[in-house]
């Protein structure tokens, strides 16, 4: 007969997200070249930014040690939930997205950039809504066939996506793109007086 295998951690999650954590506390607090010197040399203690950084610090350590602790298992539970991610399609085109923007946007400029950003992001969702109609179409037609008692009903295939509804999603999603762009432009440019590139 086996041993039982006692595992050390009950919540795989919660303790890897406190690790993260743990560190970027421990980051800001025991990092003093966060703050430049021209900073550090304002007015009192309270006064400084790095004080609030290194309270920030403390902080999310502490929460995260707390974090870790409560995903040990102290009482021996055979109960362990595991780490399950269940990325899809749409997420990664975002992260995609995001990382080719940050490459990107130096070369073109904030506005091209962001632009077809917005864009792109826009068009993969609306791709996914698209799908989602068209196959919550297919089941209410597969169930009113069946409700009908028509014997051996053959579910519905999904109908692709039209170019009229291609052609009315991109328009849609330029205007977006357009609109999201020069609003961020005003409130960057305008309201913060940031330089963009």
């Amino acid at each position: 007969m086996e041993p039982k295998k006692i595992h050390i951690i009950k919540n795989h999650p919660d303790f890897l997200l406190g690790v993260i954590f743990l560190a970027l506390g421990l980051f800001l607090l025991l990092n003093d070249g966060l703050v430049g010197k021209e900073m550090s040399n304002l007015g009192g203690y309270w006064a400084q930014p790095s004080t609030y950084l290194k309270m920030l610090g403390m902080g999310i350590s502490i929460f995260s040690v707390i974090l870790l602790l409560t995903s040990l298992n102290f009482q021996r539970t055979n109960v362990i939930q595991k780490i399950q991610l269940n990325v899809g399609f749409e997420a990664w085109m975002t992260i995609l997205a995001l990382l080719v923007y940050c490459i990107i946007m130096p070369i073109i400029t904030f506005m091209p950039a962001t632009f077809l950003m917005i864009l792109f992001i826009n068009l993969v969702y609306k791709r996914k809504e698209a799908i989602k109609a068209a196959e919550t179409l297919a089941e209410k037609a597969a169930q009113e066939r069946s409700d009908s008692g028509e014997e051996g009903a053959v579910p519905v295939p999904v109908a692709p996506i039209s170019a009229e509804a291609r052609k009315k999603s991109l328009i849609t999603s330029v205007i977006y793109a357009v609109v999201i762009t020069l609003f961020l432009w005003v409130v960057f440019t305008q309201f913060l007086d940031a330089q963009l590139p």
